[in-house]
């Protein structure tokens, strides 16, 4: 790529990005500390290097696809590597977020540096079909990827690579909807993060052949609503219309979890056999089961009312 190449790609990224107010920050904050401005070099370094390490990261990718997807309970695996793009606007949010930081590695993010900071340039998802799954899909994760002691995680946001062996860098951290209970991880010393938008997931960093890798152990509902979040609104506020994609949004969002919940109690009610004196339409069910529905109705009424006053701000053009 010649310089003006770069140039051109530069500036239409950032415009796209809306990321020109903070390289403007950045730009100031290296002019106070008496220096050049340091972010556009960074990036453009990062840029024409990065295809140097994609390979061993698409082979990581590859392998710990095969070595998950082995793994008891999980339904489907995928696997991704960070594009440029995607990575070059990371490195921009993350120099920004913690430019006045005096402890985050993410203050002193650079191209020589970001393999041993980013921790998500690889990515692996595993899929159950639900979630009463997970501890056994954890369980297995730990045989192949192990904590280490319990006080090295408190000195480091990630744990630093060792030569040849392979563990968890990070705590596991779920990631909750409101009104979700957080006991049943926090009883296996998990962090627990209630998410706005009812995100559900159990994210893992591993250190793996020296390279760091996100795992992402979800639902099958909980991917299509990610799938959709993250294609249409995550990361795309200049679209014009993003305000709208992101309250269509939480109402999907609504609703798959209360699918969610409802995969999990026909699991249970299978398995346990739980509406007993079946007679034709009628089935005789516990009030905890009664409560659990009534639950579910009231949640979809929230997302129906939800919905409804979406299309009251629609204003037809026929």
């Amino acid at each position: 790529m010649t310089v003006d190449e770069w140039q051109e790609w530069w500036k239409t990224f950032l415009k796209e990005q809306k990321l020109e107010g903070k390289i403007q920050d950045l730009n100031l904050l290296d002019r106070q500390n008496g220096h050049e401005a340091q972010t556009e070099k960074i990036c453009f370094e990062v840029y024409t290097n990065y295809d140097k390490i994609k390979d061993d990261l698409e082979e990581v990718k590859t392998e710990l696809i095969n070595m998950l997807g082995q793994l008891e309970e999980v339904h489907l695996q995928s696997g991704r590597v960070k594009r440029k793009d995607s990575l070059i606007e990371k490195i921009i949010r993350k120099r920004y977020e913690y430019q006045v930081s005096q402890t985050s590695c993410y203050a002193h993010l650079n191209s020589q540096n970001y393999t041993d900071i980013i921790t998500d340039l690889a990515g692996i998802r595993l899929i159950m079909n639900y979630r009463g799954k997970w501890k056994d899909i954890h369980n297995q994760i730990l045989e192949k990827f192990p904590l280490r002691e319990p006080d090295l995680y408190e000195k480091f946001e990630h744990l630093p690579h060792v030569e040849g062996e392979k563990f968890l860098a990070e705590i596991p951290i779920v990631y909750y909807a409101k009104g979700d209970s957080e006991e049943e991880y926090s009883q296996e010393n998990l962090k627990t993060k209630e998410h706005k938008q009812g995100y559900r997931s159990i994210h893992y960093v591993i250190s793996y052949k020296r390279c760091y890798v996100e795992l992402q152990v979800r639902t099958i509902y909980d991917e299509a609503w990610s799938d959709c979040d993250h294609r249409y609104v995550y990361k795309h506020e200049a679209k014009p219309n993003n305000l709208a994609l992101s309250k269509l949004s939480a109402i999907l969002c609504k609703i798959t979890n209360v699918a969610n919940d409802i995969g999990d109690n026909m699991h249970d009610v299978f398995l346990y056999d739980k509406f007993s004196g079946a007679d034709g339409d009628i089935w005789t069910a516990s009030s905890e089961d009664i409560k659990f529905y009534n639950e579910m109705v009231a949640k979809l009424r929230v997302a129906e009312e939800e919905l409804s006053a979406f299309v009251g701000r629609l204003n037809g053009n026929n």
